[in-house]
């Protein structure tokens, strides 16, 4: 500190003092500084319910209009439904067990054939199948950040349960209260003194104007509603949509490959511009446009002449730009890192993908899907399933009793699951771990989106069928077969080998 000191009081000017002092006296961390290279970096000190309150709105109204008119953000929301939900959904396998240990199987195949039964007709509209629900519930979770579906019991139907998804712009987030008992209402939520959710206040859906702010709402019970979206914060009320943080990029490689596509168009269709000659001051006689000006876009084959007094200019701009495809991949990983998918994936780019990186990036994208998958089975299968099960035993759908609604309660649930990068190699290594005791059968066959009961208990019933049918299958020989030819039985090769 001495030198720091002394030299302060050798240099010549104040300005040369107050940065050896500051230089001298500033601890912490250098992002918190407040100087020029950070001064539109600005903080937020807010609340995350105080910023969703004002921007909430704007920012669903972005994410959904680019939903709608964006090829990435299509393809990103398809690659979700596909890849989150796929095609069986998340299928159900009851565990439900007697005393014993053992499986209840007569039980388990009841419940699962009425949880098939009724999963085809879902809703209360009757036209969405609980995979329809599922896949409505991700397209939501993608492009609003928040899904609600309504629980329906007394439901006319042989279960009496159904759902009913609901648009997360009803949810009124613009109506604030608090009520009499002590209970707040943020963002149209109600809650208790310990933030938990009692009532949820919707905006009429049969208004033609859905975000009007309107004083009567429909309010329902909390226990009725799954809300879901992914928190960032504690007390988060409201779910955002995940795009947020890339629909400035995405909107502006829109514009910019929209004015590049347009630019390519006039630089192919060579359009001719007439300039009048200098001191010629008759009018020009050809066809003008809606502005007056003398504007020709050439026909294939076309020839034409200039008229007097005037010399014919060709517009012919440079596009589109050479930059511009590896400008656009750039800006695609940009985007693609914010919505935790990989480029190649979301850029339909396989040109330089080898073995590796294809693997790399496939693993580390359905990490991704799989954390989403068992959150949606945790919070939305799940609770689903409970609740339609009391529903079943109360109504007799499932002809079991009610009184041991503990035990048949038992779900499990296995989302999609996918083919290996290289079949080869990855069931080698398998087998390799297996017999190392790194792994078990049933890590492996989980990856795949099976239980290793049920396995076993398949190939056990697929060995007595071989049986009973007389069948005998083996595994293809290692190497090449040899087929003897009768006629060349004893024929040589010219070095000496059978032929």
């Amino acid at each position: 500190m001495k030198n720091i000191i002394r030299n302060i009081f050798t240099r010549k000017t104040n300005a040369d003092i107050s940065a050896a002092v500051r230089a001298a006296y500033v601890r912490g961390f250098t992002a918190a500084q407040n100087h020029r290279l950070l001064s539109s970096l600005k903080g937020e000190y807010d609340s995350i319910n105080k910023l969703l309150k004002g921007q909430l709105a704007p920012l669903r109204a972005k994410a959904r209009q680019l939903a709608l008119n964006n090829d990435y953000v299509r393809r990103y929301v398809n690659l979700m439904k596909n890849h989150v939900v796929g095609v069986n959904g998340y299928t159900l396998q009851n565990r439900a067990k007697d005393p014993n240990g053992k499986l209840d199987e007569y039980a388990n195949k009841i419940i699962e054939d009425q949880w098939r039964k009724w999963g085809k007709k879902a809703s209360t509209d009757g036209r969405l199948s609980i995979v329809d629900i599922y896949r409505l519930d991700i397209l939501s979770l993608s492009v609003d950040g928040e899904s609600i579906i309504r629980i329906v019991e007394g439901y006319d139907n042989a279960w009496g349960f159904a759902l009913q998804p609901i648009d997360a712009s009803l949810l009124d987030d613009q109506y604030n209260d608090t009520r009499s008992n002590g209970n707040i209402v943020r963002m149209g939520i109600e809650y208790d003194e310990w933030l938990r959710p009692v009532r949820y206040y919707f905006k009429p859906s049969q208004d033609d104007n859905e975000y009007r702010y309107h004083s009567k709402h429909e309010v329902i019970s909390a226990e009725n509603i799954i809300h879901s979206f992914s928190p960032d914060r504690a007390n988060q009320g409201r779910g955002y949509p995940p795009i947020a943080s890339a629909i400035m990029k995405l909107h502006n490689l829109n514009g910019y490959a929209e004015a590049e596509v347009v630019a390519a168009r006039m630089g192919a269709s060579k359009t001719m511009i007439y300039e009048r000659q200098q001191g010629y001051d008759s009018e020009f006689h050809g066809q003008k446009n809606d502005e007056g000006e003398f504007i020709e876009e050439l026909e294939p084959g076309m020839v034409g002449i200039s008229p007097e007094g005037y010399t014919a200019k060709l517009l012919d701009p440079t596009h589109p730009n050479g930059n511009f495809g590896q400008f656009n991949k750039e800006m695609l990983k940009g985007i693609a890192s914010g919505l935790g998918i990989s480029y190649p994936t979301l850029g339909s780019d396989l040109e330089n993908v080898n073995y590796t990186s294809s693997r790399t990036g496939l693993l580390e994208e359905r990490d991704f899907y799989k954390v989403i998958q068992q959150n949606r089975i945790e919070n939305l299968a799940e609770k689903i399933f409970e609740r339609w099960l009391k529903m079943a035993l109360l109504t007799g759908a499932v002809k079991l009793p009610f009184n041991k609604f503990d035990k048949f309660n038992a779900p499990q649930f296995f989302g999609r699951r996918w083919q290996w990068v290289d079949p080869l190699k990855d069931v080698e290594a398998n087998k390799q771990a297996l017999a190392c005791g790194f792994t078990t059968l049933s890590d492996i066959l989980a990856e795949s989106g099976r239980d290793l009961l049920e396995t076993l208990e398949t190939l056990k019933r697929e060995k007595a069928l071989i049986k009973e049918y007389g069948l005998t299958l083996e595994p293809l020989p290692t190497s090449p077969l040899v087929f003897d030819n009768p006629k060349n039985k004893n024929s040589k090769t010219k070095g000496g080998e059978d032929a």
